[in-house]
């Protein structure tokens, strides 16, 4: 009796696996391998494929694989090829059969998958099993795709969080998780190894180092370095161009470099990296602070250090004007006199450091941040009301308060010439 129950109990399974074949084939459910899970669509649930969900561990500290390994290396090692998606209604039944919203989570870029639609092998939208589908149903793409963003959009993909239920167009070289559809009888792939290659990383992370190192920069310059610069109209295109370097910059990497390779993690640490341009800003315009000043030019003499020097051999009572040649607004420079020469009116510099012969006048007036008595000369006028007013015109004539020739007249009364 037991040897016949048991024989009756195998019957029976063996039965009821018969009429669950029956019942698949009816329904048009395919036998899936092992990685792949069968998802079922349409009114009868007459339409089914096997696909799977594939994240591969990545080379650069990040999981995932751009499209040409997901279709050439990964989904073929797995018997199958990039998902083909033909209608709205197998789309819908890949992405909830794979659990999609919970299995491809995260923003863009990382969270999204690829599918087997690409435009790098002939320009346009085709499917690597189906090229003749020119994109499949265009009810498949979201509102306002594809559209190319920067230029580096060539390949599909899902992105639950990003887009929703849809596709969209993406860089190909993203590394993301890949959907598979396992390859039925006399499906192969027509896509063509290297058609939408990696793209190269190490020139990415320089662009990203250098726009942030030149977006700091910069910013610490406008910040440190334009008060060193004495001429008005120097000052104003300098700031025109540091605005724009910040404007031009920003935008880039925000706009282009983040959002289509900021996936590698490289992209952003060598971007903070790039933060050093702001300290350089700030060394940089302490150098300028220092030359402006003349400091390390030794005792002063011989004009060496690059210095402009001004050779003053002028005997007589007045010496009317000593500027720095080829300086915007005068520069760092030595002024040198003879015996007997008379003062010294005006000496326009940044910097300046006078030496003279027994006998050379007084300095009644410098624009200079620092000035220099070297020995033989005479002492600083101690007369400060004519130099204050010299300055104030000085100042006034460089900020376009007044025009050369009110300069000129004014300075002229000024100084009883």
């Amino acid at each position: 009796g037991g040897v016949s129950s048991r024989l009756s109990c195998t019957r029976a399974m063996r039965r009821n696996a018969l009429l669950f074949v029956a019942l698949a084939a009816v329904r048009g459910e395919h036998q899936c391998g092992s990685q792949y899970t069968n998802v079922t669509w349409g009114s009868d649930w007459s339409e089914s494929t096997c696909v799977g969900l594939f994240a591969p561990k990545a080379r650069h500290m990040y999981s995932g694989a751009g499209f040409d390994n997901c279709e050439t290396e990964i989904c073929q090692a797995a018997g199958g090829y990039l998902a083909y998606i033909e209608s709205r209604e197998e789309f819908d039944a890949i992405y909830s059969g794979l659990g999609l919203v919970e299995n491809v989570a995260g923003a863009w870029p990382q969270g999204c998958a690829f599918v087997g639609l690409e435009r790098c092998s002939s320009g346009d939208w085709e499917w690597t099993t189906a090229s003749d589908a020119e994109g499949g149903n265009s009810e498949l793409w979201a509102d306002g795709e594809p559209n190319d963003w920067a230029g580096s959009e060539d390949c599909a993909m899902i992105c639950p969080e990003h887009i929703g239920e849809f596709l969209n167009d993406g860089p190909c070289h993203n590394p993301i998780q890949c959907i598979c559809e396992e390859a039925g009888e006399g499906v192969t792939s027509s896509y063509k190894s290297g058609a939408c290659p990696d793209t190269n990383w190490g020139a990415m992370i320089f662009v990203s180092f250098l726009l942030s190192f030149v977006w700091c920069f910069s910013a610490g310059f406008c910040c440190t370095g334009l008060k060193q610069v004495q001429d008005k109209k120097t000052k104003d295109y300098l700031t025109i161009i540091i605005i724009i370097l910040l404007m031009i910059t920003a935008g880039l990497w925000h706009g282009v470099i983040n959002p289509i390779w900021g996936i590698n993690p490289n992209i952003v640490l060598v971007g903070l990296i790039g933060w050093s341009g702001g300290p350089c800003a700030c060394v940089f315009a302490n150098y300028l602070e220092q030359l402006g000043r003349g400091d390390g030019d030794g005792d002063g003499g011989g004009g060496g250090g690059g210095d402009d020097v001004a050779q003053v051999a002028h005997i007589g009572p007045v010496i009317a004007e000593a500027t720095a040649p080829n300086v915007p607004g005068g520069g760092v420079f030595e002024m040198r006199t003879s015996a007997g020469a008379g003062p010294l009116v005006h000496a326009e510099a940044t910097a300046l450091t006078v030496h003279g012969g027994e006998g050379t006048g007084p300095l009644v007036e410098a624009t200079a941040l620092t000035v220099g008595v070297g020995e033989g000369a005479a002492e600083w006028n101690k007369e400060k009301s004519l130099t204050e007013k010299l300055r104030e015109l000085q100042r006034a004539r460089n900020e376009g308060l007044i025009s050369e020739e009110e300069h000129a007249k004014s300075r002229a009364a000024l100084l009883g010439l």
